[in-house]
């Protein structure tokens, strides 16, 4: 294998950022002071020894808390019992179904009728939503039952 420049560039570039990352390893360390004298004299001191001092000795500033040590946040809060709920009052009852448009002659009928804010297209024994069965449509009107009971929707006249 011929060595020519263009090969030696990877090589070189990787061996320039190891040195610039050696370097900088090094000055770091130097000046946090782990490679110094005297943290080598240190050597067998706990880095932890204050902390279990303070541990071990009893404060008065922390307060007297009964809790599980084994449960997740504070301990609970007493449980307060809520008033009792108010009764709501029953919402109102919907109004009734009313003819927007009815189509009729002497073979078919249909009737677009308006039940719930809803616009619907119904012909004889469809079921609107809510339970009402269309029992019969005429020229003047449409019968509706729901669970015995009988509505009779007429047209309106001019001017209603």
């Amino acid at each position: 294998m011929k060595l020519t420049p263009g090969r030696l560039i990877g090589p070189l570039v990787s061996l320039l950022v190891l040195v610039v990352v050696l370097v900088q390893t090094g000055a770091s360390l130097r000046a946090t002071g782990a490679w110094s004298r005297r943290a080598a004299a240190a050597g067998g001191r706990n880095p932890y020894e204050r902390l279990e001092r303070l541990l071990a000795s009893p404060g008065t500033d922390a307060p007297a808390v009964n809790r599980d040590p084994f449960a997740y946040g504070a301990a609970p809060a007493p449980v307060v019992s809520a008033p009792a709920p108010r009764p709501r009052p029953a919402p109102p009852a919907p109004a009734p179904p009313k003819i927007i448009a009815l189509v009729a002659d002497s073979r078919s009928a249909s009737a677009i009728v308006r039940w719930l804010g809803r616009d619907t297209t119904v012909r004889e024994a469809d079921t609107l939503p809510g339970g009402f069965v269309v029992l019969r449509i005429t020229s003047e009107e449409v019968v509706l039952q729901r669970g015995g009971e009988t509505i009779v929707l007429r047209v309106p006249k001019k001017g209603d």
